[in-house]
């Protein structure tokens, strides 16, 4: 879902209604959902009616910006190389910009970057952007002798971090040892992340997949089910398929024989 209109990328999920009502009496709750509404309206047809334009330019739009991860599937498969040939790729999942009005996101495509100062210009605001937000409401869990943090936030912006893991560590004051970190990515608005350590088992890891689907079931539309790993000089990767719908783990040979057991020789493990 996320909303019926796709015009420069306006998005919308219901769950923001869902949060908003927590906040509010009932008796507030149909001027909230006109409201937002009103919101999504207004980006779908601005989109629509007026292509290529996202209403701001300069500075104004580039204090906008953000980066933005989106779900393979929830994007048009021409789109990447028509529209959004500057998307970058984080372990599979493709990154862009886009701005935030209100409770809407709109997509930044190609033919927008030139209004931002080009595209190294508007790369650096967004991840400036980023970098420079709050990082959100913190939890943890504890399963199977694995803690699992989480960040969680009203903004779309929250699962970016995925980017930027080396910034994020610094930003928590965490030093991950040689074994690296698993993230996932449940929906926009939360990332979790859980260190790898010589204790990391993998049922701790299949505990962490259940989190993280726990986490999406809440959302009307999940981000991903998968982990990602990556440990400081390296790119982040996906460390896990689903085969059969069991996951399956894929990880550097070092890292899997802290998991599964020295002597494993396992590339991958069920």
């Amino acid at each position: 879902m996320g909303g019926p209109f796709t015009g420069a990328g306006a998005q919308l999920g219901f769950g923001t209604i869902a949060r908003e009502a927590l906040l509010l009496p009932e008796s507030e709750w149909p001027v909230m959902v006109e409201a937002i509404v009103r919101q999504l309206i207004g980006a779908g047809v601005q989109g629509s009616a007026v292509r290529g334009s996202l209403g701001y330019a300069g500075p104004a739009l580039r204090e906008r910006l953000f980066p933005r991860f989106v779900a393979p599937e929830r994007m048009p498969p021409d789109a990447w190389t028509e529209e959004y040939t500057y998307a970058r790729r984080v372990g599979g999942l493709p990154l862009i910009m886009a701005i935030r009005r209100e409770q809407t996101s709109m997509y930044v495509a190609d033919r927008h970057l030139a209004k931002a100062g080009g595209l190294e210009s508007a790369w650096e605001a967004a991840e400036e952007n980023l970098f420079s937000a709050d990082l959100g409401r913190p939890e943890a869990f504890v399963k199977d002798g694995s803690a699992v943090f989480l960040l969680d936030s009203d903004h779309p912006r929250q699962a970016s971090w995925l980017a930027y893991p080396e910034r994020l560590m610094e930003r928590l004051g965490m030093d991950p040892g040689p074994l690296g970190v698993f993230f996932s990515v449940p929906a926009l608005r939360m990332i979790t992340f859980s260190e790898v350590s010589e204790e990391t088992t993998v049922e701790g890891v299949i505990s962490m997949l259940e989190v993280n689907a726990i986490l999406a079931k809440g959302e009307v539309a999940p981000l991903s089910r998968h982990l990602y790993w990556w440990r400081p000089g390296g790119e982040v990767m996906a460390a896990t398929e689903f085969e059969h719908g069991q996951p399956v783990l894929t990880l550097p040979k070092s890292v899997m024989e802290a998991i599964a057991g020295h002597g494993s020789g396992a590339e991958q493990v069920a």
